[in-house]
């Protein structure tokens, strides 16, 4: 519905401003259903291999953890 109010919004009476809505439109659906799907698959297939690397514990930002004795 988001892509038809895209094209919704193009000037009437302006061809060009309705063929570029639509290829915006266009674009904005293969984002949400090809590049998204895609980037995710990818990004959890790296993972897979672990060529992420996930940080994990600590909490708090900084180096170091806890207070210290002076």
């Amino acid at each position: 519905l988001h892509a038809l109010s895209v094209v919704g919004a193009a000037e009437p009476g302006s061809e060009h401003g309705v063929v570029a809505y639509g290829a915006l439109a266009i674009a904005l659906v293969a984002g949400m259903y090809v590049a998204a799907p895609a980037a995710g698959a990818w990004y959890a297939a790296r993972l897979g291999r672990g060529l992420v690397r996930v940080r994990r514990g600590g909490g708090g930002g900084g180096g170091g953890g806890g207070a210290r004795a002076a």
